[in-house]
């Protein structure tokens, strides 16, 4: 399960690069008064709840589960998976 939790990670590089980069110039504005820090809290959120459903598009486009099913896993292991996945990156913004 662990090596699928790494899969949707190395998948995703470039795109959490980028978000990466993006949050560092946020914060730079914010340390500059340019933003607000709730603005970078707000999108920081909005991000979060974004990569596990980019990681789904992403497998959905490549035809993962079809592989997926191929493999010894099972089909618990996968779902498992994907549970931690939404786990490991907050789904649900914090009240």
């Amino acid at each position: 399960m662990t090596g699928l939790i790494m899969k949707d990670i190395l998948v995703m590089r470039k795109t959490l690069t980028s978000y990466l980069f993006i949050m560092v110039l946020y914060a730079v504005m914010a340390l500059l008064d340019i933003f607000n820090f709730g603005f970078i809290i707000t999108f920081v959120q909005v991000m979060l709840m974004v990569l596990p459903i980019t990681a789904f598009a992403y497998d959905e486009q490549a035809k993962w589960d079809r592989y997926a099913m191929s493999l010894p896993l099972g089909r618990s292991k996968v779902v498992g998976a994907r549970i931690s996945l939404c786990w490991f990156w907050p789904c649900v913004p914090s009240p």
